[in-house]
């Protein structure tokens, strides 16, 4: 159970009846060159993380990057990082705390 919400929030696969969710949760912003965030995604899915990518570009010319965000409990957070440095050869990578998620 990643996340514990409010009782009567509609999900049965997270309601355990506690006040809110009791994990400290991080979110994992990484930005990528294009070709590695395939390789990112891929690991992340076969790791069972939830991962969103978003084409960016940046840069003096402009390249083609991807942004790849991931929300994850805090003891998780190293694994993501070490997925981040085996599938990309560079990264930019933000590990920020969350104060409040809601799934609507």
């Amino acid at each position: 159970m990643p996340y514990r919400f409010p009782q009567g929030s509609g999900d049965a696969r997270w309601d355990t009846g506690a006040a809110a969710w009791e994990k400290a949760l991080k979110l994992i912003v990484t930005i990528t060159r294009d070709e590695d965030a395939s390789h990112l995604i891929e690991a992340l899915v076969e790791s069972d993380f939830r991962a969103t990518r978003i084409n960016t570009a940046g840069g003096f010319l402009k390249h083609k990057n991807s942004t790849v965000v991931v929300g994850v409990d805090d003891e998780r957070v190293d694994e993501v990082l070490g997925l981040i440095r085996q599938s990309t050869e560079h990264a930019n990578v933000f590990v920020l705390n969350v104060n409040r998620f809601e799934r609507l």
